[in-house]
């Protein structure tokens, strides 16, 4: 279950058995909303829609990149920490990394930990009944967030009290953050957001507090979200189908594939181009190892190819040595020199190309002696067998959307460099040349 701290606290009440007998047989949500929080909510997603609009007219690359790194961060704080660790007790954390969660789930802002792992304690014991908080029997916009905009059933309330929350209370850690909470979310979730961009690249103030508060924050309160309500009302119930709880293949790819595209896109950006191709920076042989090995999962040719071929564009762009040449058109430029012979000055000017750095480096070398086992086993067998053994998944489930969707989407990530980027943007430099800046592929493509 996920939930999001209101402005108004909405526990209120205080009834016998008789009382309570009365009031269960007449509640209606209808009757007991709360116009604060209603109207909080939706002032908070029309700032995030303007803050979307900015990724794509006056955000720097940067921000949009650090605001997916924040919700990313942030969404890992709620997933790994809060649910599994603190709610279902699934692992044990040694005191460093409980600090990094409990770090990660403030940025999330989606209530404290203690209050968290109650309201989720008492969405499993009570699951679809009175006292389930996201009780989806009412809806799907009820479950999804019309249970933060009025007053919590009497049930919920009276049986939130009976939960027992003892491993909290002992735990230094979340006990810090509970007495802590407004003062560490302004710091963590509001301002820090906002002065990293604003200080350390010099982005409008507003502009970063848009895209990587509201923005970030609100596209994680829904992703989250998703999981009371599109999880609970549409998938498959392998164990029991009288329950609404069920597997829900969307919400998976939305909450992990995202996770496994960024790694591989990772590879690309700040392995194979910033790195190897292009030379902007020095890494040290275990990070090396660290992006090649993403660089391979990402499945886009080897790092040497891929620095020759892309050395060969830079240096002749636009011309018939270009591999990707754009006055071919759009659809040459994404996808279609793949699926064509080379153009003979290609091959003819990629031969003087220079490549002895990369002669040079071992482990580039032996990532191309070994490129095709190394593909079949970080591309394919491992995202395949990882969800199946740890938790369940079914083989051909794994397959498609961690291998095949997963791959697709990071390929047309990059393809879109050489395409849109090519046709669509502003040319800050040169406006005589096809190549462009165009923010839309940076958020895409993570820069």
């Amino acid at each position: 279950m996920a939930r999001s701290d209101s402005p108004q606290n909405v526990y209120s009440y205080d009834l016998d058995d008789e009382q309570y007998k009365n009031v269960m047989n007449e509640w209606n949500c209808y009757e007991h909303l709360v116009w604060v929080n209603i109207v909080y909510y939706l002032a908070l997603h029309i700032m995030a829609l303007y803050g979307f609009y900015l990724c794509f007219t006056d955000a720097s690359w940067y921000t949009v990149l650090f605001a997916i790194f924040l919700y990313n961060a942030s969404i890992f704080g709620i997933t790994a920490g809060v649910h599994r660790l603190w709610a279902h007790r699934t692992y044990k954390a040694n005191l460093p990394f409980r600090i990094i969660l409990i770090t990660l789930e403030t940025i999330a802002y989606q209530n404290s930990v203690y209050e968290w792992v109650r309201d989720h304690r008492v969405h499993h014991k009570h699951t679809e009944s009175d006292a389930d908080p996201v009780n989806s029997n009412r809806g799907l916009f009820f479950a999804h967030c019309g249970w933060l905009m009025c007053q919590k059933h009497p049930e919920v309330s009276r049986l939130g009290h009976k939960i027992d929350l003892s491993d909290l209370l002992t735990d230094q850690v979340v006990m810090f953050q509970k007495r802590h909470y407004v003062k560490l979310v302004i710091a963590l979730c509001v301002v820090m957001p906002t002065i990293v961009p604003w200080r350390v690249w010099s982005e409008n103030m507003w502009t970063a507090f848009f895209v990587c508060v509201t923005f970030r924050y609100v596209w994680g309160l829904n992703a989250a979200w998703l999981v009371n309500s599109a999880a609970h009302r549409f998938g498959y119930r392998p164990y029991d189908v009288n329950i609404e709880p069920a597997d829900n293949l969307g919400v998976s790819v939305f909450t992990l594939a995202i996770f496994l595209y960024n790694a591989s896109i990772f590879g690309i950006t700040a392995g194979v181009h910033r790195l190897w191709a292009h030379r902007t920076y020095k890494a040290n042989l275990p990070f090396r190892i660290i992006l090649i090995t993403l660089e391979t999962i990402a499945y886009q040719n080897s790092v040497y190819e891929w620095v020759r071929d892309h050395r060969v564009h830079h240096k002749y762009t636009e011309t018939d040595a270009d591999p990707l040449n754009s006055n071919r058109g759009f659809f040459f430029a994404h996808c279609g020199w793949l699926m064509c012979q080379k153009h003979p000055e290609v091959s003819r000017l990629g031969l003087k190309i220079d490549l002895s750095d990369l002669l040079a480096d071992p482990l580039v070398m032996f990532q191309k002696r070994n490129y095709g086992e190394l593909v079949i086993a970080l591309c394919i067998v491992m995202p395949t067998i990882v969800p199946n053994w740890f938790w369940g998944e079914s083989v051909w489930t794994a397959f498609f959307v961690c291998v095949m969707f997963r791959y697709v989407w990071a390929l047309n990530g990059s393809w879109l460099v050489n395409s849109a980027a090519h046709k669509f943007g502003y040319k800050p430099y040169d406006v005589n040349i096809a190549p462009a800046n165009n923010v839309g592929v940076s958020v895409f493509t993570l820069g």
